[in-house]
């Protein structure tokens, strides 16, 4: 029941079109790290990509993105596990995908620092996330609501992401600010691989 309800809040909140941005370009064997109950699925492309892997901690979740259908017809899996130590072999995706999940992950940079394992040579990160505004007054507003969602939901609301990303290994190479500069898409490559290309 909680997972519904979970599942009906975040349908209301996250706009399908940010969604939709955050997926647009995603390649070959997918991960989607944190997926919960599959809210995403209806909202990938039709074409560009071959399989998803959806991976959750949440068995209840899972259960539900068992039940929806990707709109391309492309197979899907739905795992357990944990971001921080992701069940898989190295290299084993072409684009690994997150949607509001590193935000409330304990250890942030280990559960980046494994969607790099995951990723083959030449693939790409793309997250979405919430993360503190560098406005003073919006910034301050996040802080102080920080105070109540990292305690009550584990949610860290005026998290700075990109510093993350660049200690875990990452380089961005794309940013686009969906909802002033507190809601952000992120794609990344690996430091190594932009590191050949110099």
């Amino acid at each position: 029941m909680m997972a519904k309800v979970f599942d009906l809040f975040l349908s209301l909140v996250i706009a399908r079109a940010w969604r939709r941005s955050h997926l647009e370009r995603v390649q070959g064997r997918v991960l989607e790290a944190g997926g919960g109950s599959g809210l995403s699925l209806p909202c990938y492309p039709l074409a560009g990509w071959t399989e998803l892997v959806l991976v959750d901690l949440d068995q209840t979740m899972l259960a539900l993105a068992a039940q929806r259908e990707l709109p391309g017809g492309q197979p899907m899996t739905v795992c357990q596990g944990n971001v921080e130590a992701l069940p898989f072999e190295a290299g084993a995706f072409d684009t690994v995908v997150a949607q509001f999940l590193f935000c409330g992950v304990k250890q942030p940079v280990q559960g980046l620092r494994e969607c790099r394992r995951v990723l083959a040579p030449g693939g790409r990160l793309f997250l979405l996330e919430h993360v503190r505004s560098d406005h003073w007054f919006l910034g301050l507003l996040l802080d102080a609501l920080n105070v109540v969602t990292s305690r009550l939901f584990a949610d860290r609301f005026n998290q700075r992401v990109e510093p993350l990303l660049a200690e875990a290994g990452w380089r961005v190479v794309r940013r686009e600010d969906l909802f002033l500069d507190v809601i952000r898409l992120l794609e990344a490559v690996p430091q190594e691989e932009e590191a050949a290309k110099s």
